[in-house]
């Protein structure tokens, strides 16, 4: 049974393993690790699949956005938890066909662990900002959350 002719190319923060596994079951899946592209800026790796006509598979949102800006095809992987390699290639397996019919219509996609969004490039892009200033915001308090920790501790031994 053939497999769709989606282009894929996963950036460094999915395991290079998926890539590998989706060739063997028939995609066109290239990965850092394969095209050479370990330890490469972003824009290197976003300027490789311009010039190969690939969708760029990533969980990186600084890449995400850099593919809104240059208007590239992008598939923003956001499981709600630590994703076992298997769980991965059953995920990109499974929604591989719905990624190419989505990007027919859409810019981009959103793809957690069992849903799979279209959007415009606008909309991944304020949904990455949101998440990066989440991220941000917990981080502080995080950071606060010890400094009070320590003073309290500190406090008991005076």
């Amino acid at each position: 049974m053939p497999r769709p002719q989606v282009r894929l190319h996963f950036d460094e923060d999915v395991s290079p393993h998926v890539a590998a596994a989706l060739r063997a079951l028939g995609y066109d899946a290239t990965s850092n690790v394969s095209s050479s592209l370990e330890g490469k800026s972003d824009a290197e790796v976003l300027a490789f699949a311009a010039l190969h006509r690939r969708v760029i598979v990533t969980k990186n949102t600084d890449l995400v956005l850099i593919c809104c800006e240059a208007e590239h095809p992008v598939v923003w992987y956001r499981p709600k938890s630590k994703d076992s390699f298997a769980s991965q290639v059953v995920t990109f397996f499974t929604f591989g066909e719905r990624w190419r019919e989505m990007l027919v219509t859409a810019d981009a996609v959103q793809q957690g662990k069992t849903t799979a969004h279209a959007l415009t490039f606008e909309q991944i892009r304020q949904r990455v900002i949101r998440r990066m200033r989440r991220t941000q915001r917990e981080r502080a308090a995080r950071r606060k959350a010890e400094r009070e920790g320590q003073r309290s501790f500190d406090e008991d031994d005076i």
